[in-house]
């Protein structure tokens, strides 16, 4: 019986040296990578009304996001002057 009950413990504490795989790649855990934070970058505008310039930081995408929907905005501004739906002066 105290045979039994060793070879069962010297199972027991060698089973995860013998399912870790030969070159130990698995032995040791994987710190965790934290999330890559996009820089921001910081711009000063003109406000309107005030002789002190505003800063604004956003990030790349949010650059160009805003900058794509100003372009979007002055193109159909454009479009309606064109086509005569928006006239100035004249009522």
């Amino acid at each position: 019986m105290l045979r039994l009950t060793t070879l069962c413990c010297a199972l027991l504490l060698a089973a995860p040296v013998i399912a870790a795989p030969a070159d130990g790649s698995a032995a040791a855990p994987q710190p965790a990578q934290p999330p890559v934070k996009a820089k921001k970058i910081c711009k000063q505008e003109e406000a309107t009304g005030s002789i002190m310039p505003k800063r604004t930081c956003k990030t790349q995408e949010e650059w160009d996001a805003a900058e794509a929907a100003n372009r979007g905005a002055l193109e159909q501004m454009r479009q309606w002057q064109t086509n005569g739906k928006m006239v100035s002066g004249n009522r």
